[in-house]
């Protein structure tokens, strides 16, 4: 690692312009390592390309990979909204899991015994940073489901199990997330996790939502709500999912990414529990995107192949 780049960083961090100066790690060293850790660790430093890469093709919102990543350090407010954000989510994480317990036991012996199988998916999300991990859930299909179909899942897909379609309904299949929480893999409110297909469509203005930590909840998750319901009948569900959802969940997240505080949070988990007890109702924040439209709602009884030619 060039050694000018190194006294660059120290200087800057001693004159507090840390935030003005862009810090290039691209070497295989023990101490470049240690830095990149530590940016890990601290999560005090914000992903950020600079003019060089701006001319590569890179922009603002590239979120690049270590071993060539650049970093700017976080201001102080950054620095305190993320501190805060995450000492919030470790509190209310460990009070969901002393509170969800008994819950969490008894669908766990219930979904071991109604069909065979592991009581947990495992399945592989995108989370911060373009980082790759494990999403807990209670498995509310058929083992190898992801093999077996689309990886978006209608309400009338046949490897829903039984107790998956309760599950599903309110939600409790998303109980074990308290654990990514409390982890740190995932936050209570933050943009839903892709699988890696659907990251890779990402423009440059949308890699934005990949700088925070994937969520149980959010702007989107509220807006679509019940998305078995809105892609239900639709014979690709992945291709009605990319028409009917995507394009305004994509806005969401953008939306929550630039707007986020502790006290967007906090109202987003208000009104998620208001939307379990009134389904048709929205928030005033994002009324104006109306409500998803439904697959049968746009296409009705045509036949599949009717649809396909339409979209």
């Amino acid at each position: 690692m060039n050694s000018s780049v190194v006294r660059e960083f120290r200087l800057s961090r001693k004159r507090g312009q840390a935030g003005n100066t862009v810090t290039s790690f691209s070497g295989r060293g023990f101490r470049e390592l240690g830095l990149i850790l530590t940016c890990f660790r601290t999560r005090d430093y914000i992903p950020r390309v600079d003019a060089r890469r701006r001319n590569s093709g890179l922009s603002t919102g590239d979120v690049l990979t270590p071993g060539e990543t650049e970093f700017r350090p976080a201001s102080p407010v950054e620095k305190d909204v993320l501190m805060a954000k995450r000492c919030f989510d470790i509190v209310l994480s460990s009070i969901g899991i002393l509170l969800a317990g008994p819950a969490i036991l008894a669908l766990a012996a219930i979904v071991k015994l109604t069909s065979p199988g592991p009581v947990l998916y495992c399945g592989v999300r995108v989370g911060r940073h373009n980082k790759p991990f494990r999403i807990m859930k209670f498995r509310s299909m058929v083992v190898n489901a992801e093999k077996l179909g689309a990886a978006s899942t209608a309400g009338h897909d046949p490897r829903i199990t039984k107790i998956g379609h309760f599950m599903r309904k309110y939600k409790l299949d998303e109980l074990p997330q308290l654990f990514n929480v409390w982890l740190g893999t995932m936050s209570f409110v933050g943009p839903r996790p892709e699988v890696q297909k659907f990251v890779d469509m990402y423009t440059d203005e949308e890699k934005i939502i990949l700088n925070m930590r994937p969520g149980i909840t959010d702007w989107a998750s509220i807006w679509n709500s019940d998305e078995g319901h809105v892609l239900d009948g639709a014979p690709d569900a992945d291709a009605a999912y990319a028409e009917l959802i995507r394009p305004t969940k994509l806005q969401l997240q953008m939306k929550y990414a630039r707007e986020h505080s502790v006290w967007t949070d906090m109202k987003i988990i208000f009104y998620t529990f208001a939307k379990l007890t009134q389904k048709g109702w929205l928030p005033p924040e994002i009324r104006h995107f109306g409500h998803p439209q439904t697959y049968k709602e746009k296409y009705g009884d045509q036949p599949a192949t009717e649809v396909r030619r339409a979209a």
